[in-house]
């Protein structure tokens, strides 16, 4: 996110970079981008995460639950299951 923001505010126009109120819009489409890429990276941590300490403590977690379904080949299951646990928090 940071790296995709610095490019965003390096590729604005000298000339909107002496209009100071035009600096944040301007470089507004890259820092959007910047956050999706992190959200997605972000979610691929935690179901990974959980996946290697599910296995460990025996008792499973989400990356767990996610494994197991792919495994028995239940995709509506994994696919349904994303939405629902972001909304639970």
């Amino acid at each position: 996110m940071a790296l995709n923001t610095l490019a965003g505010f390096s590729s604005i126009s000298p000339t909107l970079r002496l209009v100071g109120r035009n600096y944040g819009p301007a470089a507004f489409p890259s820092i959007v981008t910047g956050l999706k890429v992190s959200w997605a990276f972000a979610w691929r941590t935690l179901i990974a995460a959980e996946l290697v300490f599910g296995v460990s403590s025996g008792s499973g977690g989400l990356g767990w639950f996610m494994y197991e379904r792919k495994n028995q080949l239940e995709t509506a299951s994994r696919l349904s299951f994303i939405p629902n646990s972001t909304l639970q928090q």
